[in-house]
């Protein structure tokens, strides 16, 4: 129900999750993590603990799964962190009409 909820939020902000990925829930190995994906089978491992997150936590794994799929970089990696950077920067950009 909260995957759902951040998905509907994510479509209003027209922010587009990628139609392949599939979620599933369960307990994935380590109990912090709230969600990981596995690429080449296009599937979103999403921790049952994710039920006692924020609304705001769930949009936050939304989009980084996401960009996860879209990029194929992975976690705590140079890509991953500049892809984020630019994403940011490229939003601020464009909220205030400035073309570079």
């Amino acid at each position: 129900a909260r995957v759902n909820e951040g998905l509907a939020i994510l479509e209003s902000c027209n922010y587009n999750i990628e139609p392949d990925l599939t979620f599933v829930y369960g307990i994935f190995g380590d109990k912090k993590i709230v969600a990981q994906i596995n690429i080449k089978q296009k599937l979103v491992m999403v921790s049952e603990a994710v039920k006692n997150e924020s609304l705001f936590e769930v949009v936050t794994m939304l989009i980084e799964e996401n960009e996860h799929y879209k990029t194929g970089f992975k976690d705590c990696s140079r890509n991953f962190q500049q892809h984020f950077i630019n994403l940011f920067t490229k939003e601020i950009l464009s909220k205030n009409e400035v073309r570079l």
